[in-house]
């Protein structure tokens, strides 16, 4: 792991597992609104681009979703995908769209296919430091109940690899 990295982070936090006690199966709440996800953000200043991507599951209504997106000049192209999770979190793909955990908390790989939007991308990240826990967000849950809380961790990386956007390679390397 990365020097720095904080003594509660586990490998597994990588992937869109998360619950809290009990089977893996289960989550913290039985809310069809409750959700694990990752959100990948880049900019580069000399292409003038900017692309963000991530995937979310949401157990308890059994979907998986995912975007990419991408600012090109003064255009913003957007894919969005979903599908029925069929216990089995662990596999980041939804369509088109597929996110793989190289070295945990270190290294992902994240590949757009072909698609009818022209945006495609073949990315890898690394971290340049170890995550850092952002901050705890607690929002009053609508029609009562518990709190929900979300738990924000940030890390610094480095993006190569290719975007393509309506046919325009776009060579990313940090």
């Amino acid at each position: 792991m990365l020097p720095g990295t904080l003594r509660d982070l586990h490998r597994f936090d990588d992937y869109t597992i998360h619950q809290m006690s009990g089977p893996i199966s289960r989550v913290e709440t039985d809310g069809p609104t409750w959700f694990d996800r990752c959100i990948f953000e880049m900019f580069s200043l000399k292409d003038k681009v900017y692309m963000s991507t991530g995937l979310g599951t949401y157990p308890n209504a059994g979907i998986m979703d995912a975007f990419g997106e991408i600012v090109h000049g003064t255009t913003q192209t957007n894919v969005r995908v979903s599908r029925r999770l069929h216990n089995d979190r662990d596999t980041m793909k939804v369509g088109p769209l597929a996110f793989k955990v190289v070295k945990p908390l270190e290294k992902w790989s994240m590949k757009l296919g072909k698609n009818e939007h022209g945006l495609s991308f073949d990315l890898e990240w690394e971290g340049a430091y170890a995550p850092v826990k952002i901050r705890d967000v607690r929002y009053p849950r609508p029609g009562g109940g518990p709190d929900m809380v979300w738990t924000h961790f940030f890390q610094n990386v480095i993006f190569n690899g290719t975007i393509v956007v309506d046919g325009k390679v776009i060579s990313v390397n940090d």
